[in-house]
Order: structure tokens, then sequence, then C-alpha cells
């Protein structure tokens, strides 16, 4: 009988170690999906602060080509980065479709991203991340985590909101 709860023991333990690695394995993340030229995107919902309406854009000269210009949201002067000029994908100007996805991080930097709509809330898995295909646009693949099995794009929203070409502190 001893040797049958040491072998029952040794399988529980056994067990417990498999769920501990496949729990180890698994690593869900709670995303936004967006969609910018019918291609779906996601990003970590840890970096939205907000989803906007996008009212009345003021440009302002003299700023890089993706910086649409500056939003007032509730009193908030916010930067708006158009991220398909950032990408050196096609623009096709805005429509009332178009929301700003609102980015915070750890230092308190906070702008906008344009994005064609918004899509769900929903958690994915990053365990099932694959490389981008080598004929991406390299404007793109410099913010991509991964790309998911149902060809959901997750821009690392980290580099974006600690990028250098986005962030200026000047």
């Amino acid at each position: 009988m001893e040797k049958e709860q040491i072998l029952r023991h040794r399988a529980a333990e056994n067990a417990m170690k498999e769920i501990d690695v496949m729990e180890a394995i698994a690593k869900p993340v709670e995303v936004l999906k967006f969609s910018l030229l019918n291609r779906l995107y996601a990003m970590d919902i840890k970096y939205v602060s907000e989803v906007s309406y996008i009212r009345e854009i003021t440009p302002i000269p003299g700023t890089p080509q993706f910086v649409a210009g500056v939003i007032n949201l509730r009193g908030k002067i916010i930067s708006a980065i158009n991220i398909k000029t950032l990408f050196s994908l096609e623009e096709r100007g805005l429509t009332e479709q178009n929301r700003l996805i609102v980015l915070k991080n750890n230092s308190n930097i906070i702008f906008g991203v344009i994005c064609d709509a918004i899509g769900e809330i929903t958690k994915m898995d990053l365990a099932t991340l694959e490389e981008p295909p080598a004929n991406f646009p390299s404007g793109l693949t410099r913010y991509i985590s991964g790309i998911f099995p149902d060809n959901t794009i997750l821009l690392n929203a980290n580099k974006l909101t600690t990028s250098n070409e986005i962030i200026i502190k000047k």
C-alpha cells in the first residue's frame, strides 16, 4: 500500500507541474481591436486611456508628417498621430467612422492614434503570436509584437508610447 500512495502522490505532483507549465505557456492579454485599411490590429488595453470621437483636429505647422495635429479633449490638448502615415500605409482621409485611441504610459505620456474603426475588447493569447512576414512595411514592423492566428496584428503600445520618433522631448 505504501508504494501505491507514493506513486499516487508523485502522479498528483506531476499533474500539478503540467498545469503550471500550461499556465506559463498561455499568456492571455486583454486587447482593444481596431481597424486600419480593412486589417485588424490590437493593442494591450493597459495602455489605452479611452476611445473618443474625432471632432476637430487643429494642425500644427512644423511637426512631422504623421502628426495630424492636436485635439481638445474635455479641456486637455492631446496630440493626434496618424499611424497610417507613421507606418507608411495608404491614406484615405478621415470619416465619421474614425476614432481616436488615447494612449498613456507610466511616464504620463499621453497622445491619441487615429484608427478607422473600433472593434472589441477581448483576451488573446500571446503564446500564439507569430512573426510578421518579411513583406510588411518597415515603418510598421518596428511597432509590431506579432500576428495572432486570426491575422490580428498586435501593436507594441509600449514602443509607441516611448518611441523617440513619436515623443519629442525638446
